[in-house]
């Protein structure tokens, strides 16, 4: 059972009591490997028994037995979910709720979630969700009390998730950075080097084997590191190596520092509170503020959740399903990392490429890189939605099995075109002269016109060439003039 059994607390009691003597309350805990989920689930259901007596085992014994039983059950418990809610404690309601949920299906008592005669209690006044801007994240770093702290903003910035990341399944190790070169940082003289120079795959929600074997969970995600936050892991670990550390596989992402100790106590590594107050220390040093509506002190502004936020609306150009693959939201995990690519490593370059195009604004552009974007581009002015566009690129892309190349991703969106172009004009299989543009003259009066003409970006001309365009005349700020005649 998790390590927190041990603690002293005004539960500690309860706690030893359930242990030996209800059965459906161990057994229940017993499911969940993430101690997260156990701790939060132990303390909801701790609540719920300090505000009615019930006990885990008299709740499944009473809605198992239905009739009276279970309705005079559910009273109480439902007294308890409004009694909170009145007090504005909707968040601790809805925990509450979710756990004796758990608990009755784990132990046999409840079907599924949508029979539980109770509904969820909801939030009914909206919170206001607060957003840095890049500059205003930037301003935020530098108050960061040390090179660790730095990196912690940096990896909530720009690869997401929830603080909570940071311990679970288990506290986040060097193993967890994917592209880190272990070798070159186990030699003798030991070298922080990455093994893209781009971005850096990062393992959340997962854990490593020593022997290099991703142990996958339902929730398992890859996310990156964008070039600005792997400078501040580098910056992080060569500290802790000057400082005499010796790094491997299995070292603390998150190590204590000094000004943890109020907080984090003795612990071996970096807690999510505790992560969640640095976020809001930087945040108030830097000067953004909101006062606290129960206290009226002020208190920061942005959290790790903000920079969360921040990161998903920086993903721009991918359909939503890969936005929420890599912040790790259950529609987009079950889709990309269980659904679409099996193999991890697969998965894992799958994802980089969708990352490191939807991030383009932030990483340094290869040739590669804009000979795709402007292939894309390039689709979007033929009036193709982005749906359609990306679509055609998942499914190349999982009949490869890799990342397409640009010149393969040039040649499927071509043989689209091409395919719309006999629908719209083919008659008993083969394809009729399109009606020319058309143009007018002299006020109004509509000519044919033989070209169509455009004016286009440079890097918008690889697929045009290969589309039977011609260039006529280069323009001053790198714009092109092109045609074709019409058919």
């Amino acid at each position: 059972m998790p390590e927190f059994e041990v603690r002293s607390g005004k539960h500690a009691a309860l706690w030893a009591k359930w242990m030996k003597e209800d059965q459906d309350f161990v057994r229940w805990l017993q499911k969940f490997d993430s101690e997260d989920t156990q701790r939060n689930y132990w303390q909801r259901i701790a609540d719920l028994h300090e505000r009615t007596k019930l006990t885990p085992k008299e709740i499944v014994a009473r809605y198992k037995a239905g009739g009276e039983t279970r309705q005079t059950l559910l009273d109480e418990m439902d007294a308890c979910l409004i009694a909170l809610k009145k007090e504005g404690k909707v968040p601790t309601a809805r925990t509450v709720w979710a756990a004796i949920v758990s608990l009755l299906i784990h132990r046999g008592a409840l079907a599924v979630q949508r029979q539980f005669e109770l509904k969820q209690p909801v939030q009914e006044k909206v919170t206001e969700q607060y957003i840095p801007t890049q500059k205003e994240f930037e301003s935020m770093l530098r108050f960061a009390l040390c090179p660790r702290d730095r990196y912690l903003a940096a990896q909530l910035r720009y690869s997401g998730g929830r603080r909570g990341v940071i311990d679970d399944p288990e506290p986040m190790r060097l193993s967890n950075i994917l592209d880190l070169d272990l070798e070159a940082l186990g030699s003798d003289k030991p070298e922080i080097k990455f093994k893209h120079q781009t971005t850096c795959a990062i393992l959340l929600y997962g854990t490593v084997n020593a022997d290099g074997q991703i142990q996958r969970y339902t929730d398992t995600y890859v996310s990156f590191l964008a070039p600005q936050a792997i400078t501040f892991l580098k910056d992080c670990l060569e500290e802790r190596i000057r400082k005499g550390e010796k790094l491997t596989a299995e070292s603390y992402l998150f190590v204590p520092e000094r000004h943890d100790v109020n907080v984090n106590g003795r612990a071996a590594y970096l807690k999510p509170d505790q992560a969640s107050r640095i976020i809001s220390n930087m945040s108030s040093a830097a000067g953004f503020v909101i006062k606290n509506e129960k206290t009226g002190e002020l208190k920061g502004k942005y959290s790790a959740h903000s920079l969360r936020r921040l990161f998903y609306n920086s993903l721009h150009g991918i359909d939503d399903v890969d936005k929420e693959a890599l912040d790790g939201h259950i529609k987009g995990v079950r889709a990309r990392y269980h659904g679409s690519v099996d193999e991890m490593k697969k998965v894992i370059e799958l994802m980089r490429e969708r990352y490191e195009y939807a991030m383009r604004d932030l990483l340094p552009a290869t040739s590669e890189d804009q000979r795709k974007r402007a292939i894309i581009d390039f689709m979007r002015m033929q009036g193709w939605p982005e749906e359609k566009i990306n679509k055609a690129r998942s499914e190349l892309e999982k009949a490869l099995q890799r990342v397409a190349s640009a010149d393969e991703l040039r040649d499927k969106y071509r043989e689209l075109i091409e395919a719309e172009r006999r629908r719209e004009g083919a008659t008993e299989g083969e394809r009729e002269p399109r009606k020319p543009g058309r143009t007018a003259r002299n006020g109004g009066t509509p000519i044919e016109a033989p070209y169509e003409t455009r004016i286009v970006a440079e890097d918008e001309l690889i697929l045009l060439l290969n589309l039977g365009w011609d260039v006529i005349k280069e323009l001053s700020g790198g714009r092109v003039i092109v045609r074709r005649p019409n058919e």
